[in-house]
């Protein structure tokens, strides 16, 4: 199988959770199942594709928090800054909520595959497994 892009991880706890990368080369949000009944993370993901134009104010927003962690890792800005840095706050309040309005709009189908990431020297590769396992239990919790 082939690895794929990760454009962003904007949730990460023992490893991605939530972000964009590619499934089958098109865009979608990826967000991890968490086991309510094992109190722990699956490799379970479920996928949603992204429009362009959405994809496009996602990625600026990941680069304002890539700005902001590079000035944090500096010492320029305090944990209090997160996600962004002071001089970007208006406009990262902006975007977030646009972005925030569209990914609840959107249309296109669920799926839900199993992933897993790599790191790279500067990001992340996925390799998607074609198949999920049953996610019919009620202690699963994912946000569609």
């Amino acid at each position: 199988m082939n690895s794929e892009r990760v454009y962003t991880v904007t949730d990460y706890y023992d490893g991605p959770r939530r972000g964009v990368a590619d499934v089958d080369g098109q865009p979608h949000t990826y967000s991890r199942v968490f086991d309510g009944a094992a109190d722990d993370w699956t490799e379970v993901f479920v996928l949603r594709p992204v429009d362009a134009e959405t994809l496009e104010l996602m990625l600026a927003e990941w680069a304002r928090w890539l700005r902001w962690r590079a000035a944090f890792d500096r010492g320029e800005v305090g944990i209090d800054t997160h996600p962004v840095l002071p001089a970007e706050r208006a406009e990262h309040e902006l975007r977030s909520a646009e972005i925030r309005r569209r990914l609840e709009t959107r249309k296109g189908p669920t799926m839900r595959r199993c992933g897993r990431f790599e790191a790279t020297q500067d990001s992340y590769r996925v390799i998607w497994s074609p198949e999920a396992p049953d996610l019919t239990r009620r202690d699963l919790e994912f946000e569609p």
